[in-house]
Formats: C-alpha cells, sequence, structure tokens
C-alpha cells in the first residue's frame, strides 16, 4: 500500500466517522411530551380535590391536615408568596405558592414526626 492510498484510507475513515456522529445526533422522535395523567392533575390532583375542599368544607380535617389553622395558613401564605412564586413557561404550568405551601408544611408535620420518633422513641 502506497502513501496515496493509506491517505485515501485515512480520509475515508474520518468521512464514515463523521457520519456516524452526526446521525447519532439526531433527536429521537417521542410518542408524547407529557404523559395523560399529568394533564389530568389540575382536576383530579391531590390539592385540587383534597385541600381545596378541605379548607371550605372541614376546617378541622385542614387544620389537622397542615398542623394550622387557616388563619395562620392564609397569613403564611401571604409573608412567603413573593419569594416561592415562580412564572409559567411555554412548556408547563407552575406550582401555585399554595400547592408549595401546603406541601411544605405536611412535609414538615409528618417527616419531622417521625424523625423524632426515631431519635428520641426508640
Amino acid at each position: 500500500m502506497d502513501a496515496d492510498d493509506e491517505l485515501e484510507l485515512s480520509l475515508s475513515a474520518v468521512v464514515i466517522a463523521t457520519i456516524a456522529k452526526k446521525r447519532k445526533k439526531r433527536r429521537q422522535v417521542r410518542p408524547c411530551w407529557v404523559r395523560p395523567w399529568i394533564c389530568r392533575r389540575p382536576r383530579f390532583g391531590g390539592y385540587e380535590a383534597l385541600l381545596k375542599d378541605l379548607r371550605v368544607s372541614d376546617c378541622k380535617a385542614h387544620q389537622n391536615f397542615c398542623r394550622m389553622s387557616n388563619d395562620d395558613y392564609q397569613q403564611i401564605l401571604t409573608l412567603v408568596s413573593p419569594l416561592i412564586t415562580y412564572q409559567d413557561t411555554r412548556y408547563r404550568q407552575a406550582i401555585s405558592a399554595d400547592e408549595r405551601l401546603a406541601v411544605t408544611s405536611r412535609y414538615l408535620a409528618t417527616a419531622m414526626f417521625f424523625n423524632y420518633r426515631k431519635l428520641y422513641l426508640e
């Protein structure tokens, strides 16, 4: 094999590698961007279905869920709402400040209790 053949062979290998790399970079076609059950969350999710109903119909259950009275909850919400509110994007709606506070208060109420039990009572 002379020098010209080796140069041709190496150039062909570079061209083939470049084509293979470009083919790899192509995006995969996704069947859907969002799962259908995620689209139904604003209507049937735990926050929409449970917490809003508890706040209106059963104040004691809402207080038990969040571990604070509805007045305290609203006061905290007005204080932290500017800090935890995000903008909607073209791809999805932002989680509301009310929902963020509800999830956080529930987490703090239950997780701290279980951690306390684990550390001190057992």
